[in-house]
């Protein structure tokens, strides 16, 4: 200690100061060791060379002890915040950040002190659609426990979109302002990606990009609700494709599939233009088209006013159906049956409502196909009938019901006959003898054509 003393001594010896912040290590008797700061200055100087020395000593041990436990603190903070997922930060109402985790770099590419010098604001990355949301959820938050979790998109300095959950907690002053904004970011881009794919797995076909069965039933039940709250009509559009098994079965299933998704893209086009899009919220027409598997779409139009309305829809999609779908080498030329059913006259529930536009569509096929028909009463008779064939159809060739006429065909300029045409007919023990137009669609649509 002297020899410290000394050298602190000859540092200071052009000033008054002998040494100052000099902490020295005591043990006491009854104390135990304590760490004391000295600080020592010359007075003045006598004429024989003694020196008056005024020393103050303080023991700051307590002191000491506190400054060690508050960096060990911070120490174990930092690295507690470093080594979490979570990117804390404190910020104000207008965004600008006062503090945030150094992993925001990593995150955004945007780094710590671009925020903290506050040359950007937290809104500058955030998606512009999103904005007005957050903001909601924020008032939201103001009204009720001053805490919000909410989950939005930003845009890195790469361009790449991220998803992340905030989670804040509002403290305010005394008069209910906002004083700042504390929580942390977490990166949930992984996980938001995800769940998007398993929705879409879940509700959407993977071939059209459109609502399955499962989803498009939400639609009608939501569309339901407020066509009987507000006394409104909605139609049901049932469209098979006809003969598109042949299309399968020629071109191959390729050729099919991308068949199936321009025909989507053209109900979807069609439905964008249409004037029956719900009116009650912000869904796209594409959630009006479901795809019910094979070469079955079902659409959904809303506040209708009269059938003429959704004539006019069905005829419009007839036309544009009809021409030419040009893929790849081919140039393809197909036809559609659509069957219709009105709520509230053809049925109050989705059940009923489906049912009956499947019906009507096989009523449309019977008609002719290339046409659309609205459900009505006859069409219930038809519908019986139908079943009953299908079931007995089955059994028809176990029983010999199925048996074969020979058309001539004539030669009308020698008259004379070139062949014959093999025409199958079925005797049935109820109905008597059917045409092959009263039941052949029906066993391809039944699979039984072979």
């Amino acid at each position: 200690d002297n020899r410290r003393q000394r050298q602190m001594c000859i540092r200071d010896s052009s000033s008054n100061t002998l040494f100052e912040n000099f902490e020295v290590e005591h043990e006491f008797e009854t104390l135990g060791k304590r760490l004391m700061l000295l600080n020592a200055r010359r007075l003045h100087t006598t004429t024989k060379g003694t020196h008056s020395i005024l020393l103050a000593i303080e023991d700051i041990t307590e002191r000491k002890r506190m400054e060690k436990a508050l960096q060990e603190s911070e120490a174990k903070y930092r690295l507690l915040v470093h080594n979490l997922p979570n990117i804390v930060f404190k910020g104000y109402k207008d965004w600008s950040v006062d503090f945030i985790d150094d992993k925001i770099e990593r995150l955004t590419g945007y780094t710590k002190e671009e925020f903290d010098s506050r040359k950007m604001k937290w809104i500058d990355i955030v998606v512009k659609e999103d904005i007005e949301r957050i903001k909601e959820i924020l008032k939201q938050a103001l009204r009720t426990d001053k805490f919000y979790l909410r989950e939005y998109r930003i845009k890195a300095k790469t361009g790449e979109t991220l998803w992340i959950q905030e989670g804040s907690q509002i403290v305010c002053d005394d008069r209910g302002a906002i004083e700042f904004l504390s929580g942390a970011f977490l990166d949930i881009t992984e996980r938001t990606l995800a769940e998007q794919k398993i929705r879409y797995l879940a509700y959407y076909d993977s071939v059209t990009d459109l609502p399955n069965r499962q989803l498009f039933e939400e639609y009608i039940c939501h569309a339901l609700a407020y066509a009987k709250r507000h006394d409104r009509q909605l139609a049901i559009l049932f469209l098979d494709l006809d003969h598109f098994k042949h299309i399968n079965d020629t071109l191959g299933h390729r050729v099919g599939d991308s068949l199936l998704k321009s025909v989507a893209g053209r109900l979807k086009e069609i439905l964008r233009k249409s004037d029956f899009i719900s009116r009650y919220d912000d869904d796209k027409s594409s959630g009006y088209i479901a795809r019910f598997g094979g070469d079955e779409f079902v659409l959904l139009l809303t506040d209708i006013k009269q059938a003429r309305d959704v004539a006019n829809v069905a005829g419009r999609i007839l036309h544009e159906l009809s021409n030419a779908f040009v893929l790849g080498t081919y140039q393809i030329f197909i036809k559609a049956s659509i069957g219709v059913s009105l709520y509230p006259s053809d049925g109050e529930d989705i059940d009923t409502l489906i049912k009956n536009a499947d019906a009507a569509m096989y009523h449309a096929k019977n008609s002719g196909r290339n046409n659309y028909q609205f459900y009505a009463d006859s069409v219930k008779v038809t519908t019986s009938e139908k079943f009953t064939l299908g079931t007995d159809l089955r059994r028809a060739l176990e029983r010999e019901e199925l048996i074969l006429y020979y058309q001539p065909q004539l030669d009308i300029n020698t008259e004379k006959i070139m062949g014959t045409e093999a025409l199958i007919r079925w005797l049935h023990p109820d109905f008597g003898l059917l045409s092959p137009t009263e039941f052949i669609p029906m066993a391809e649509d039944n699979n039984l054509i072979e």
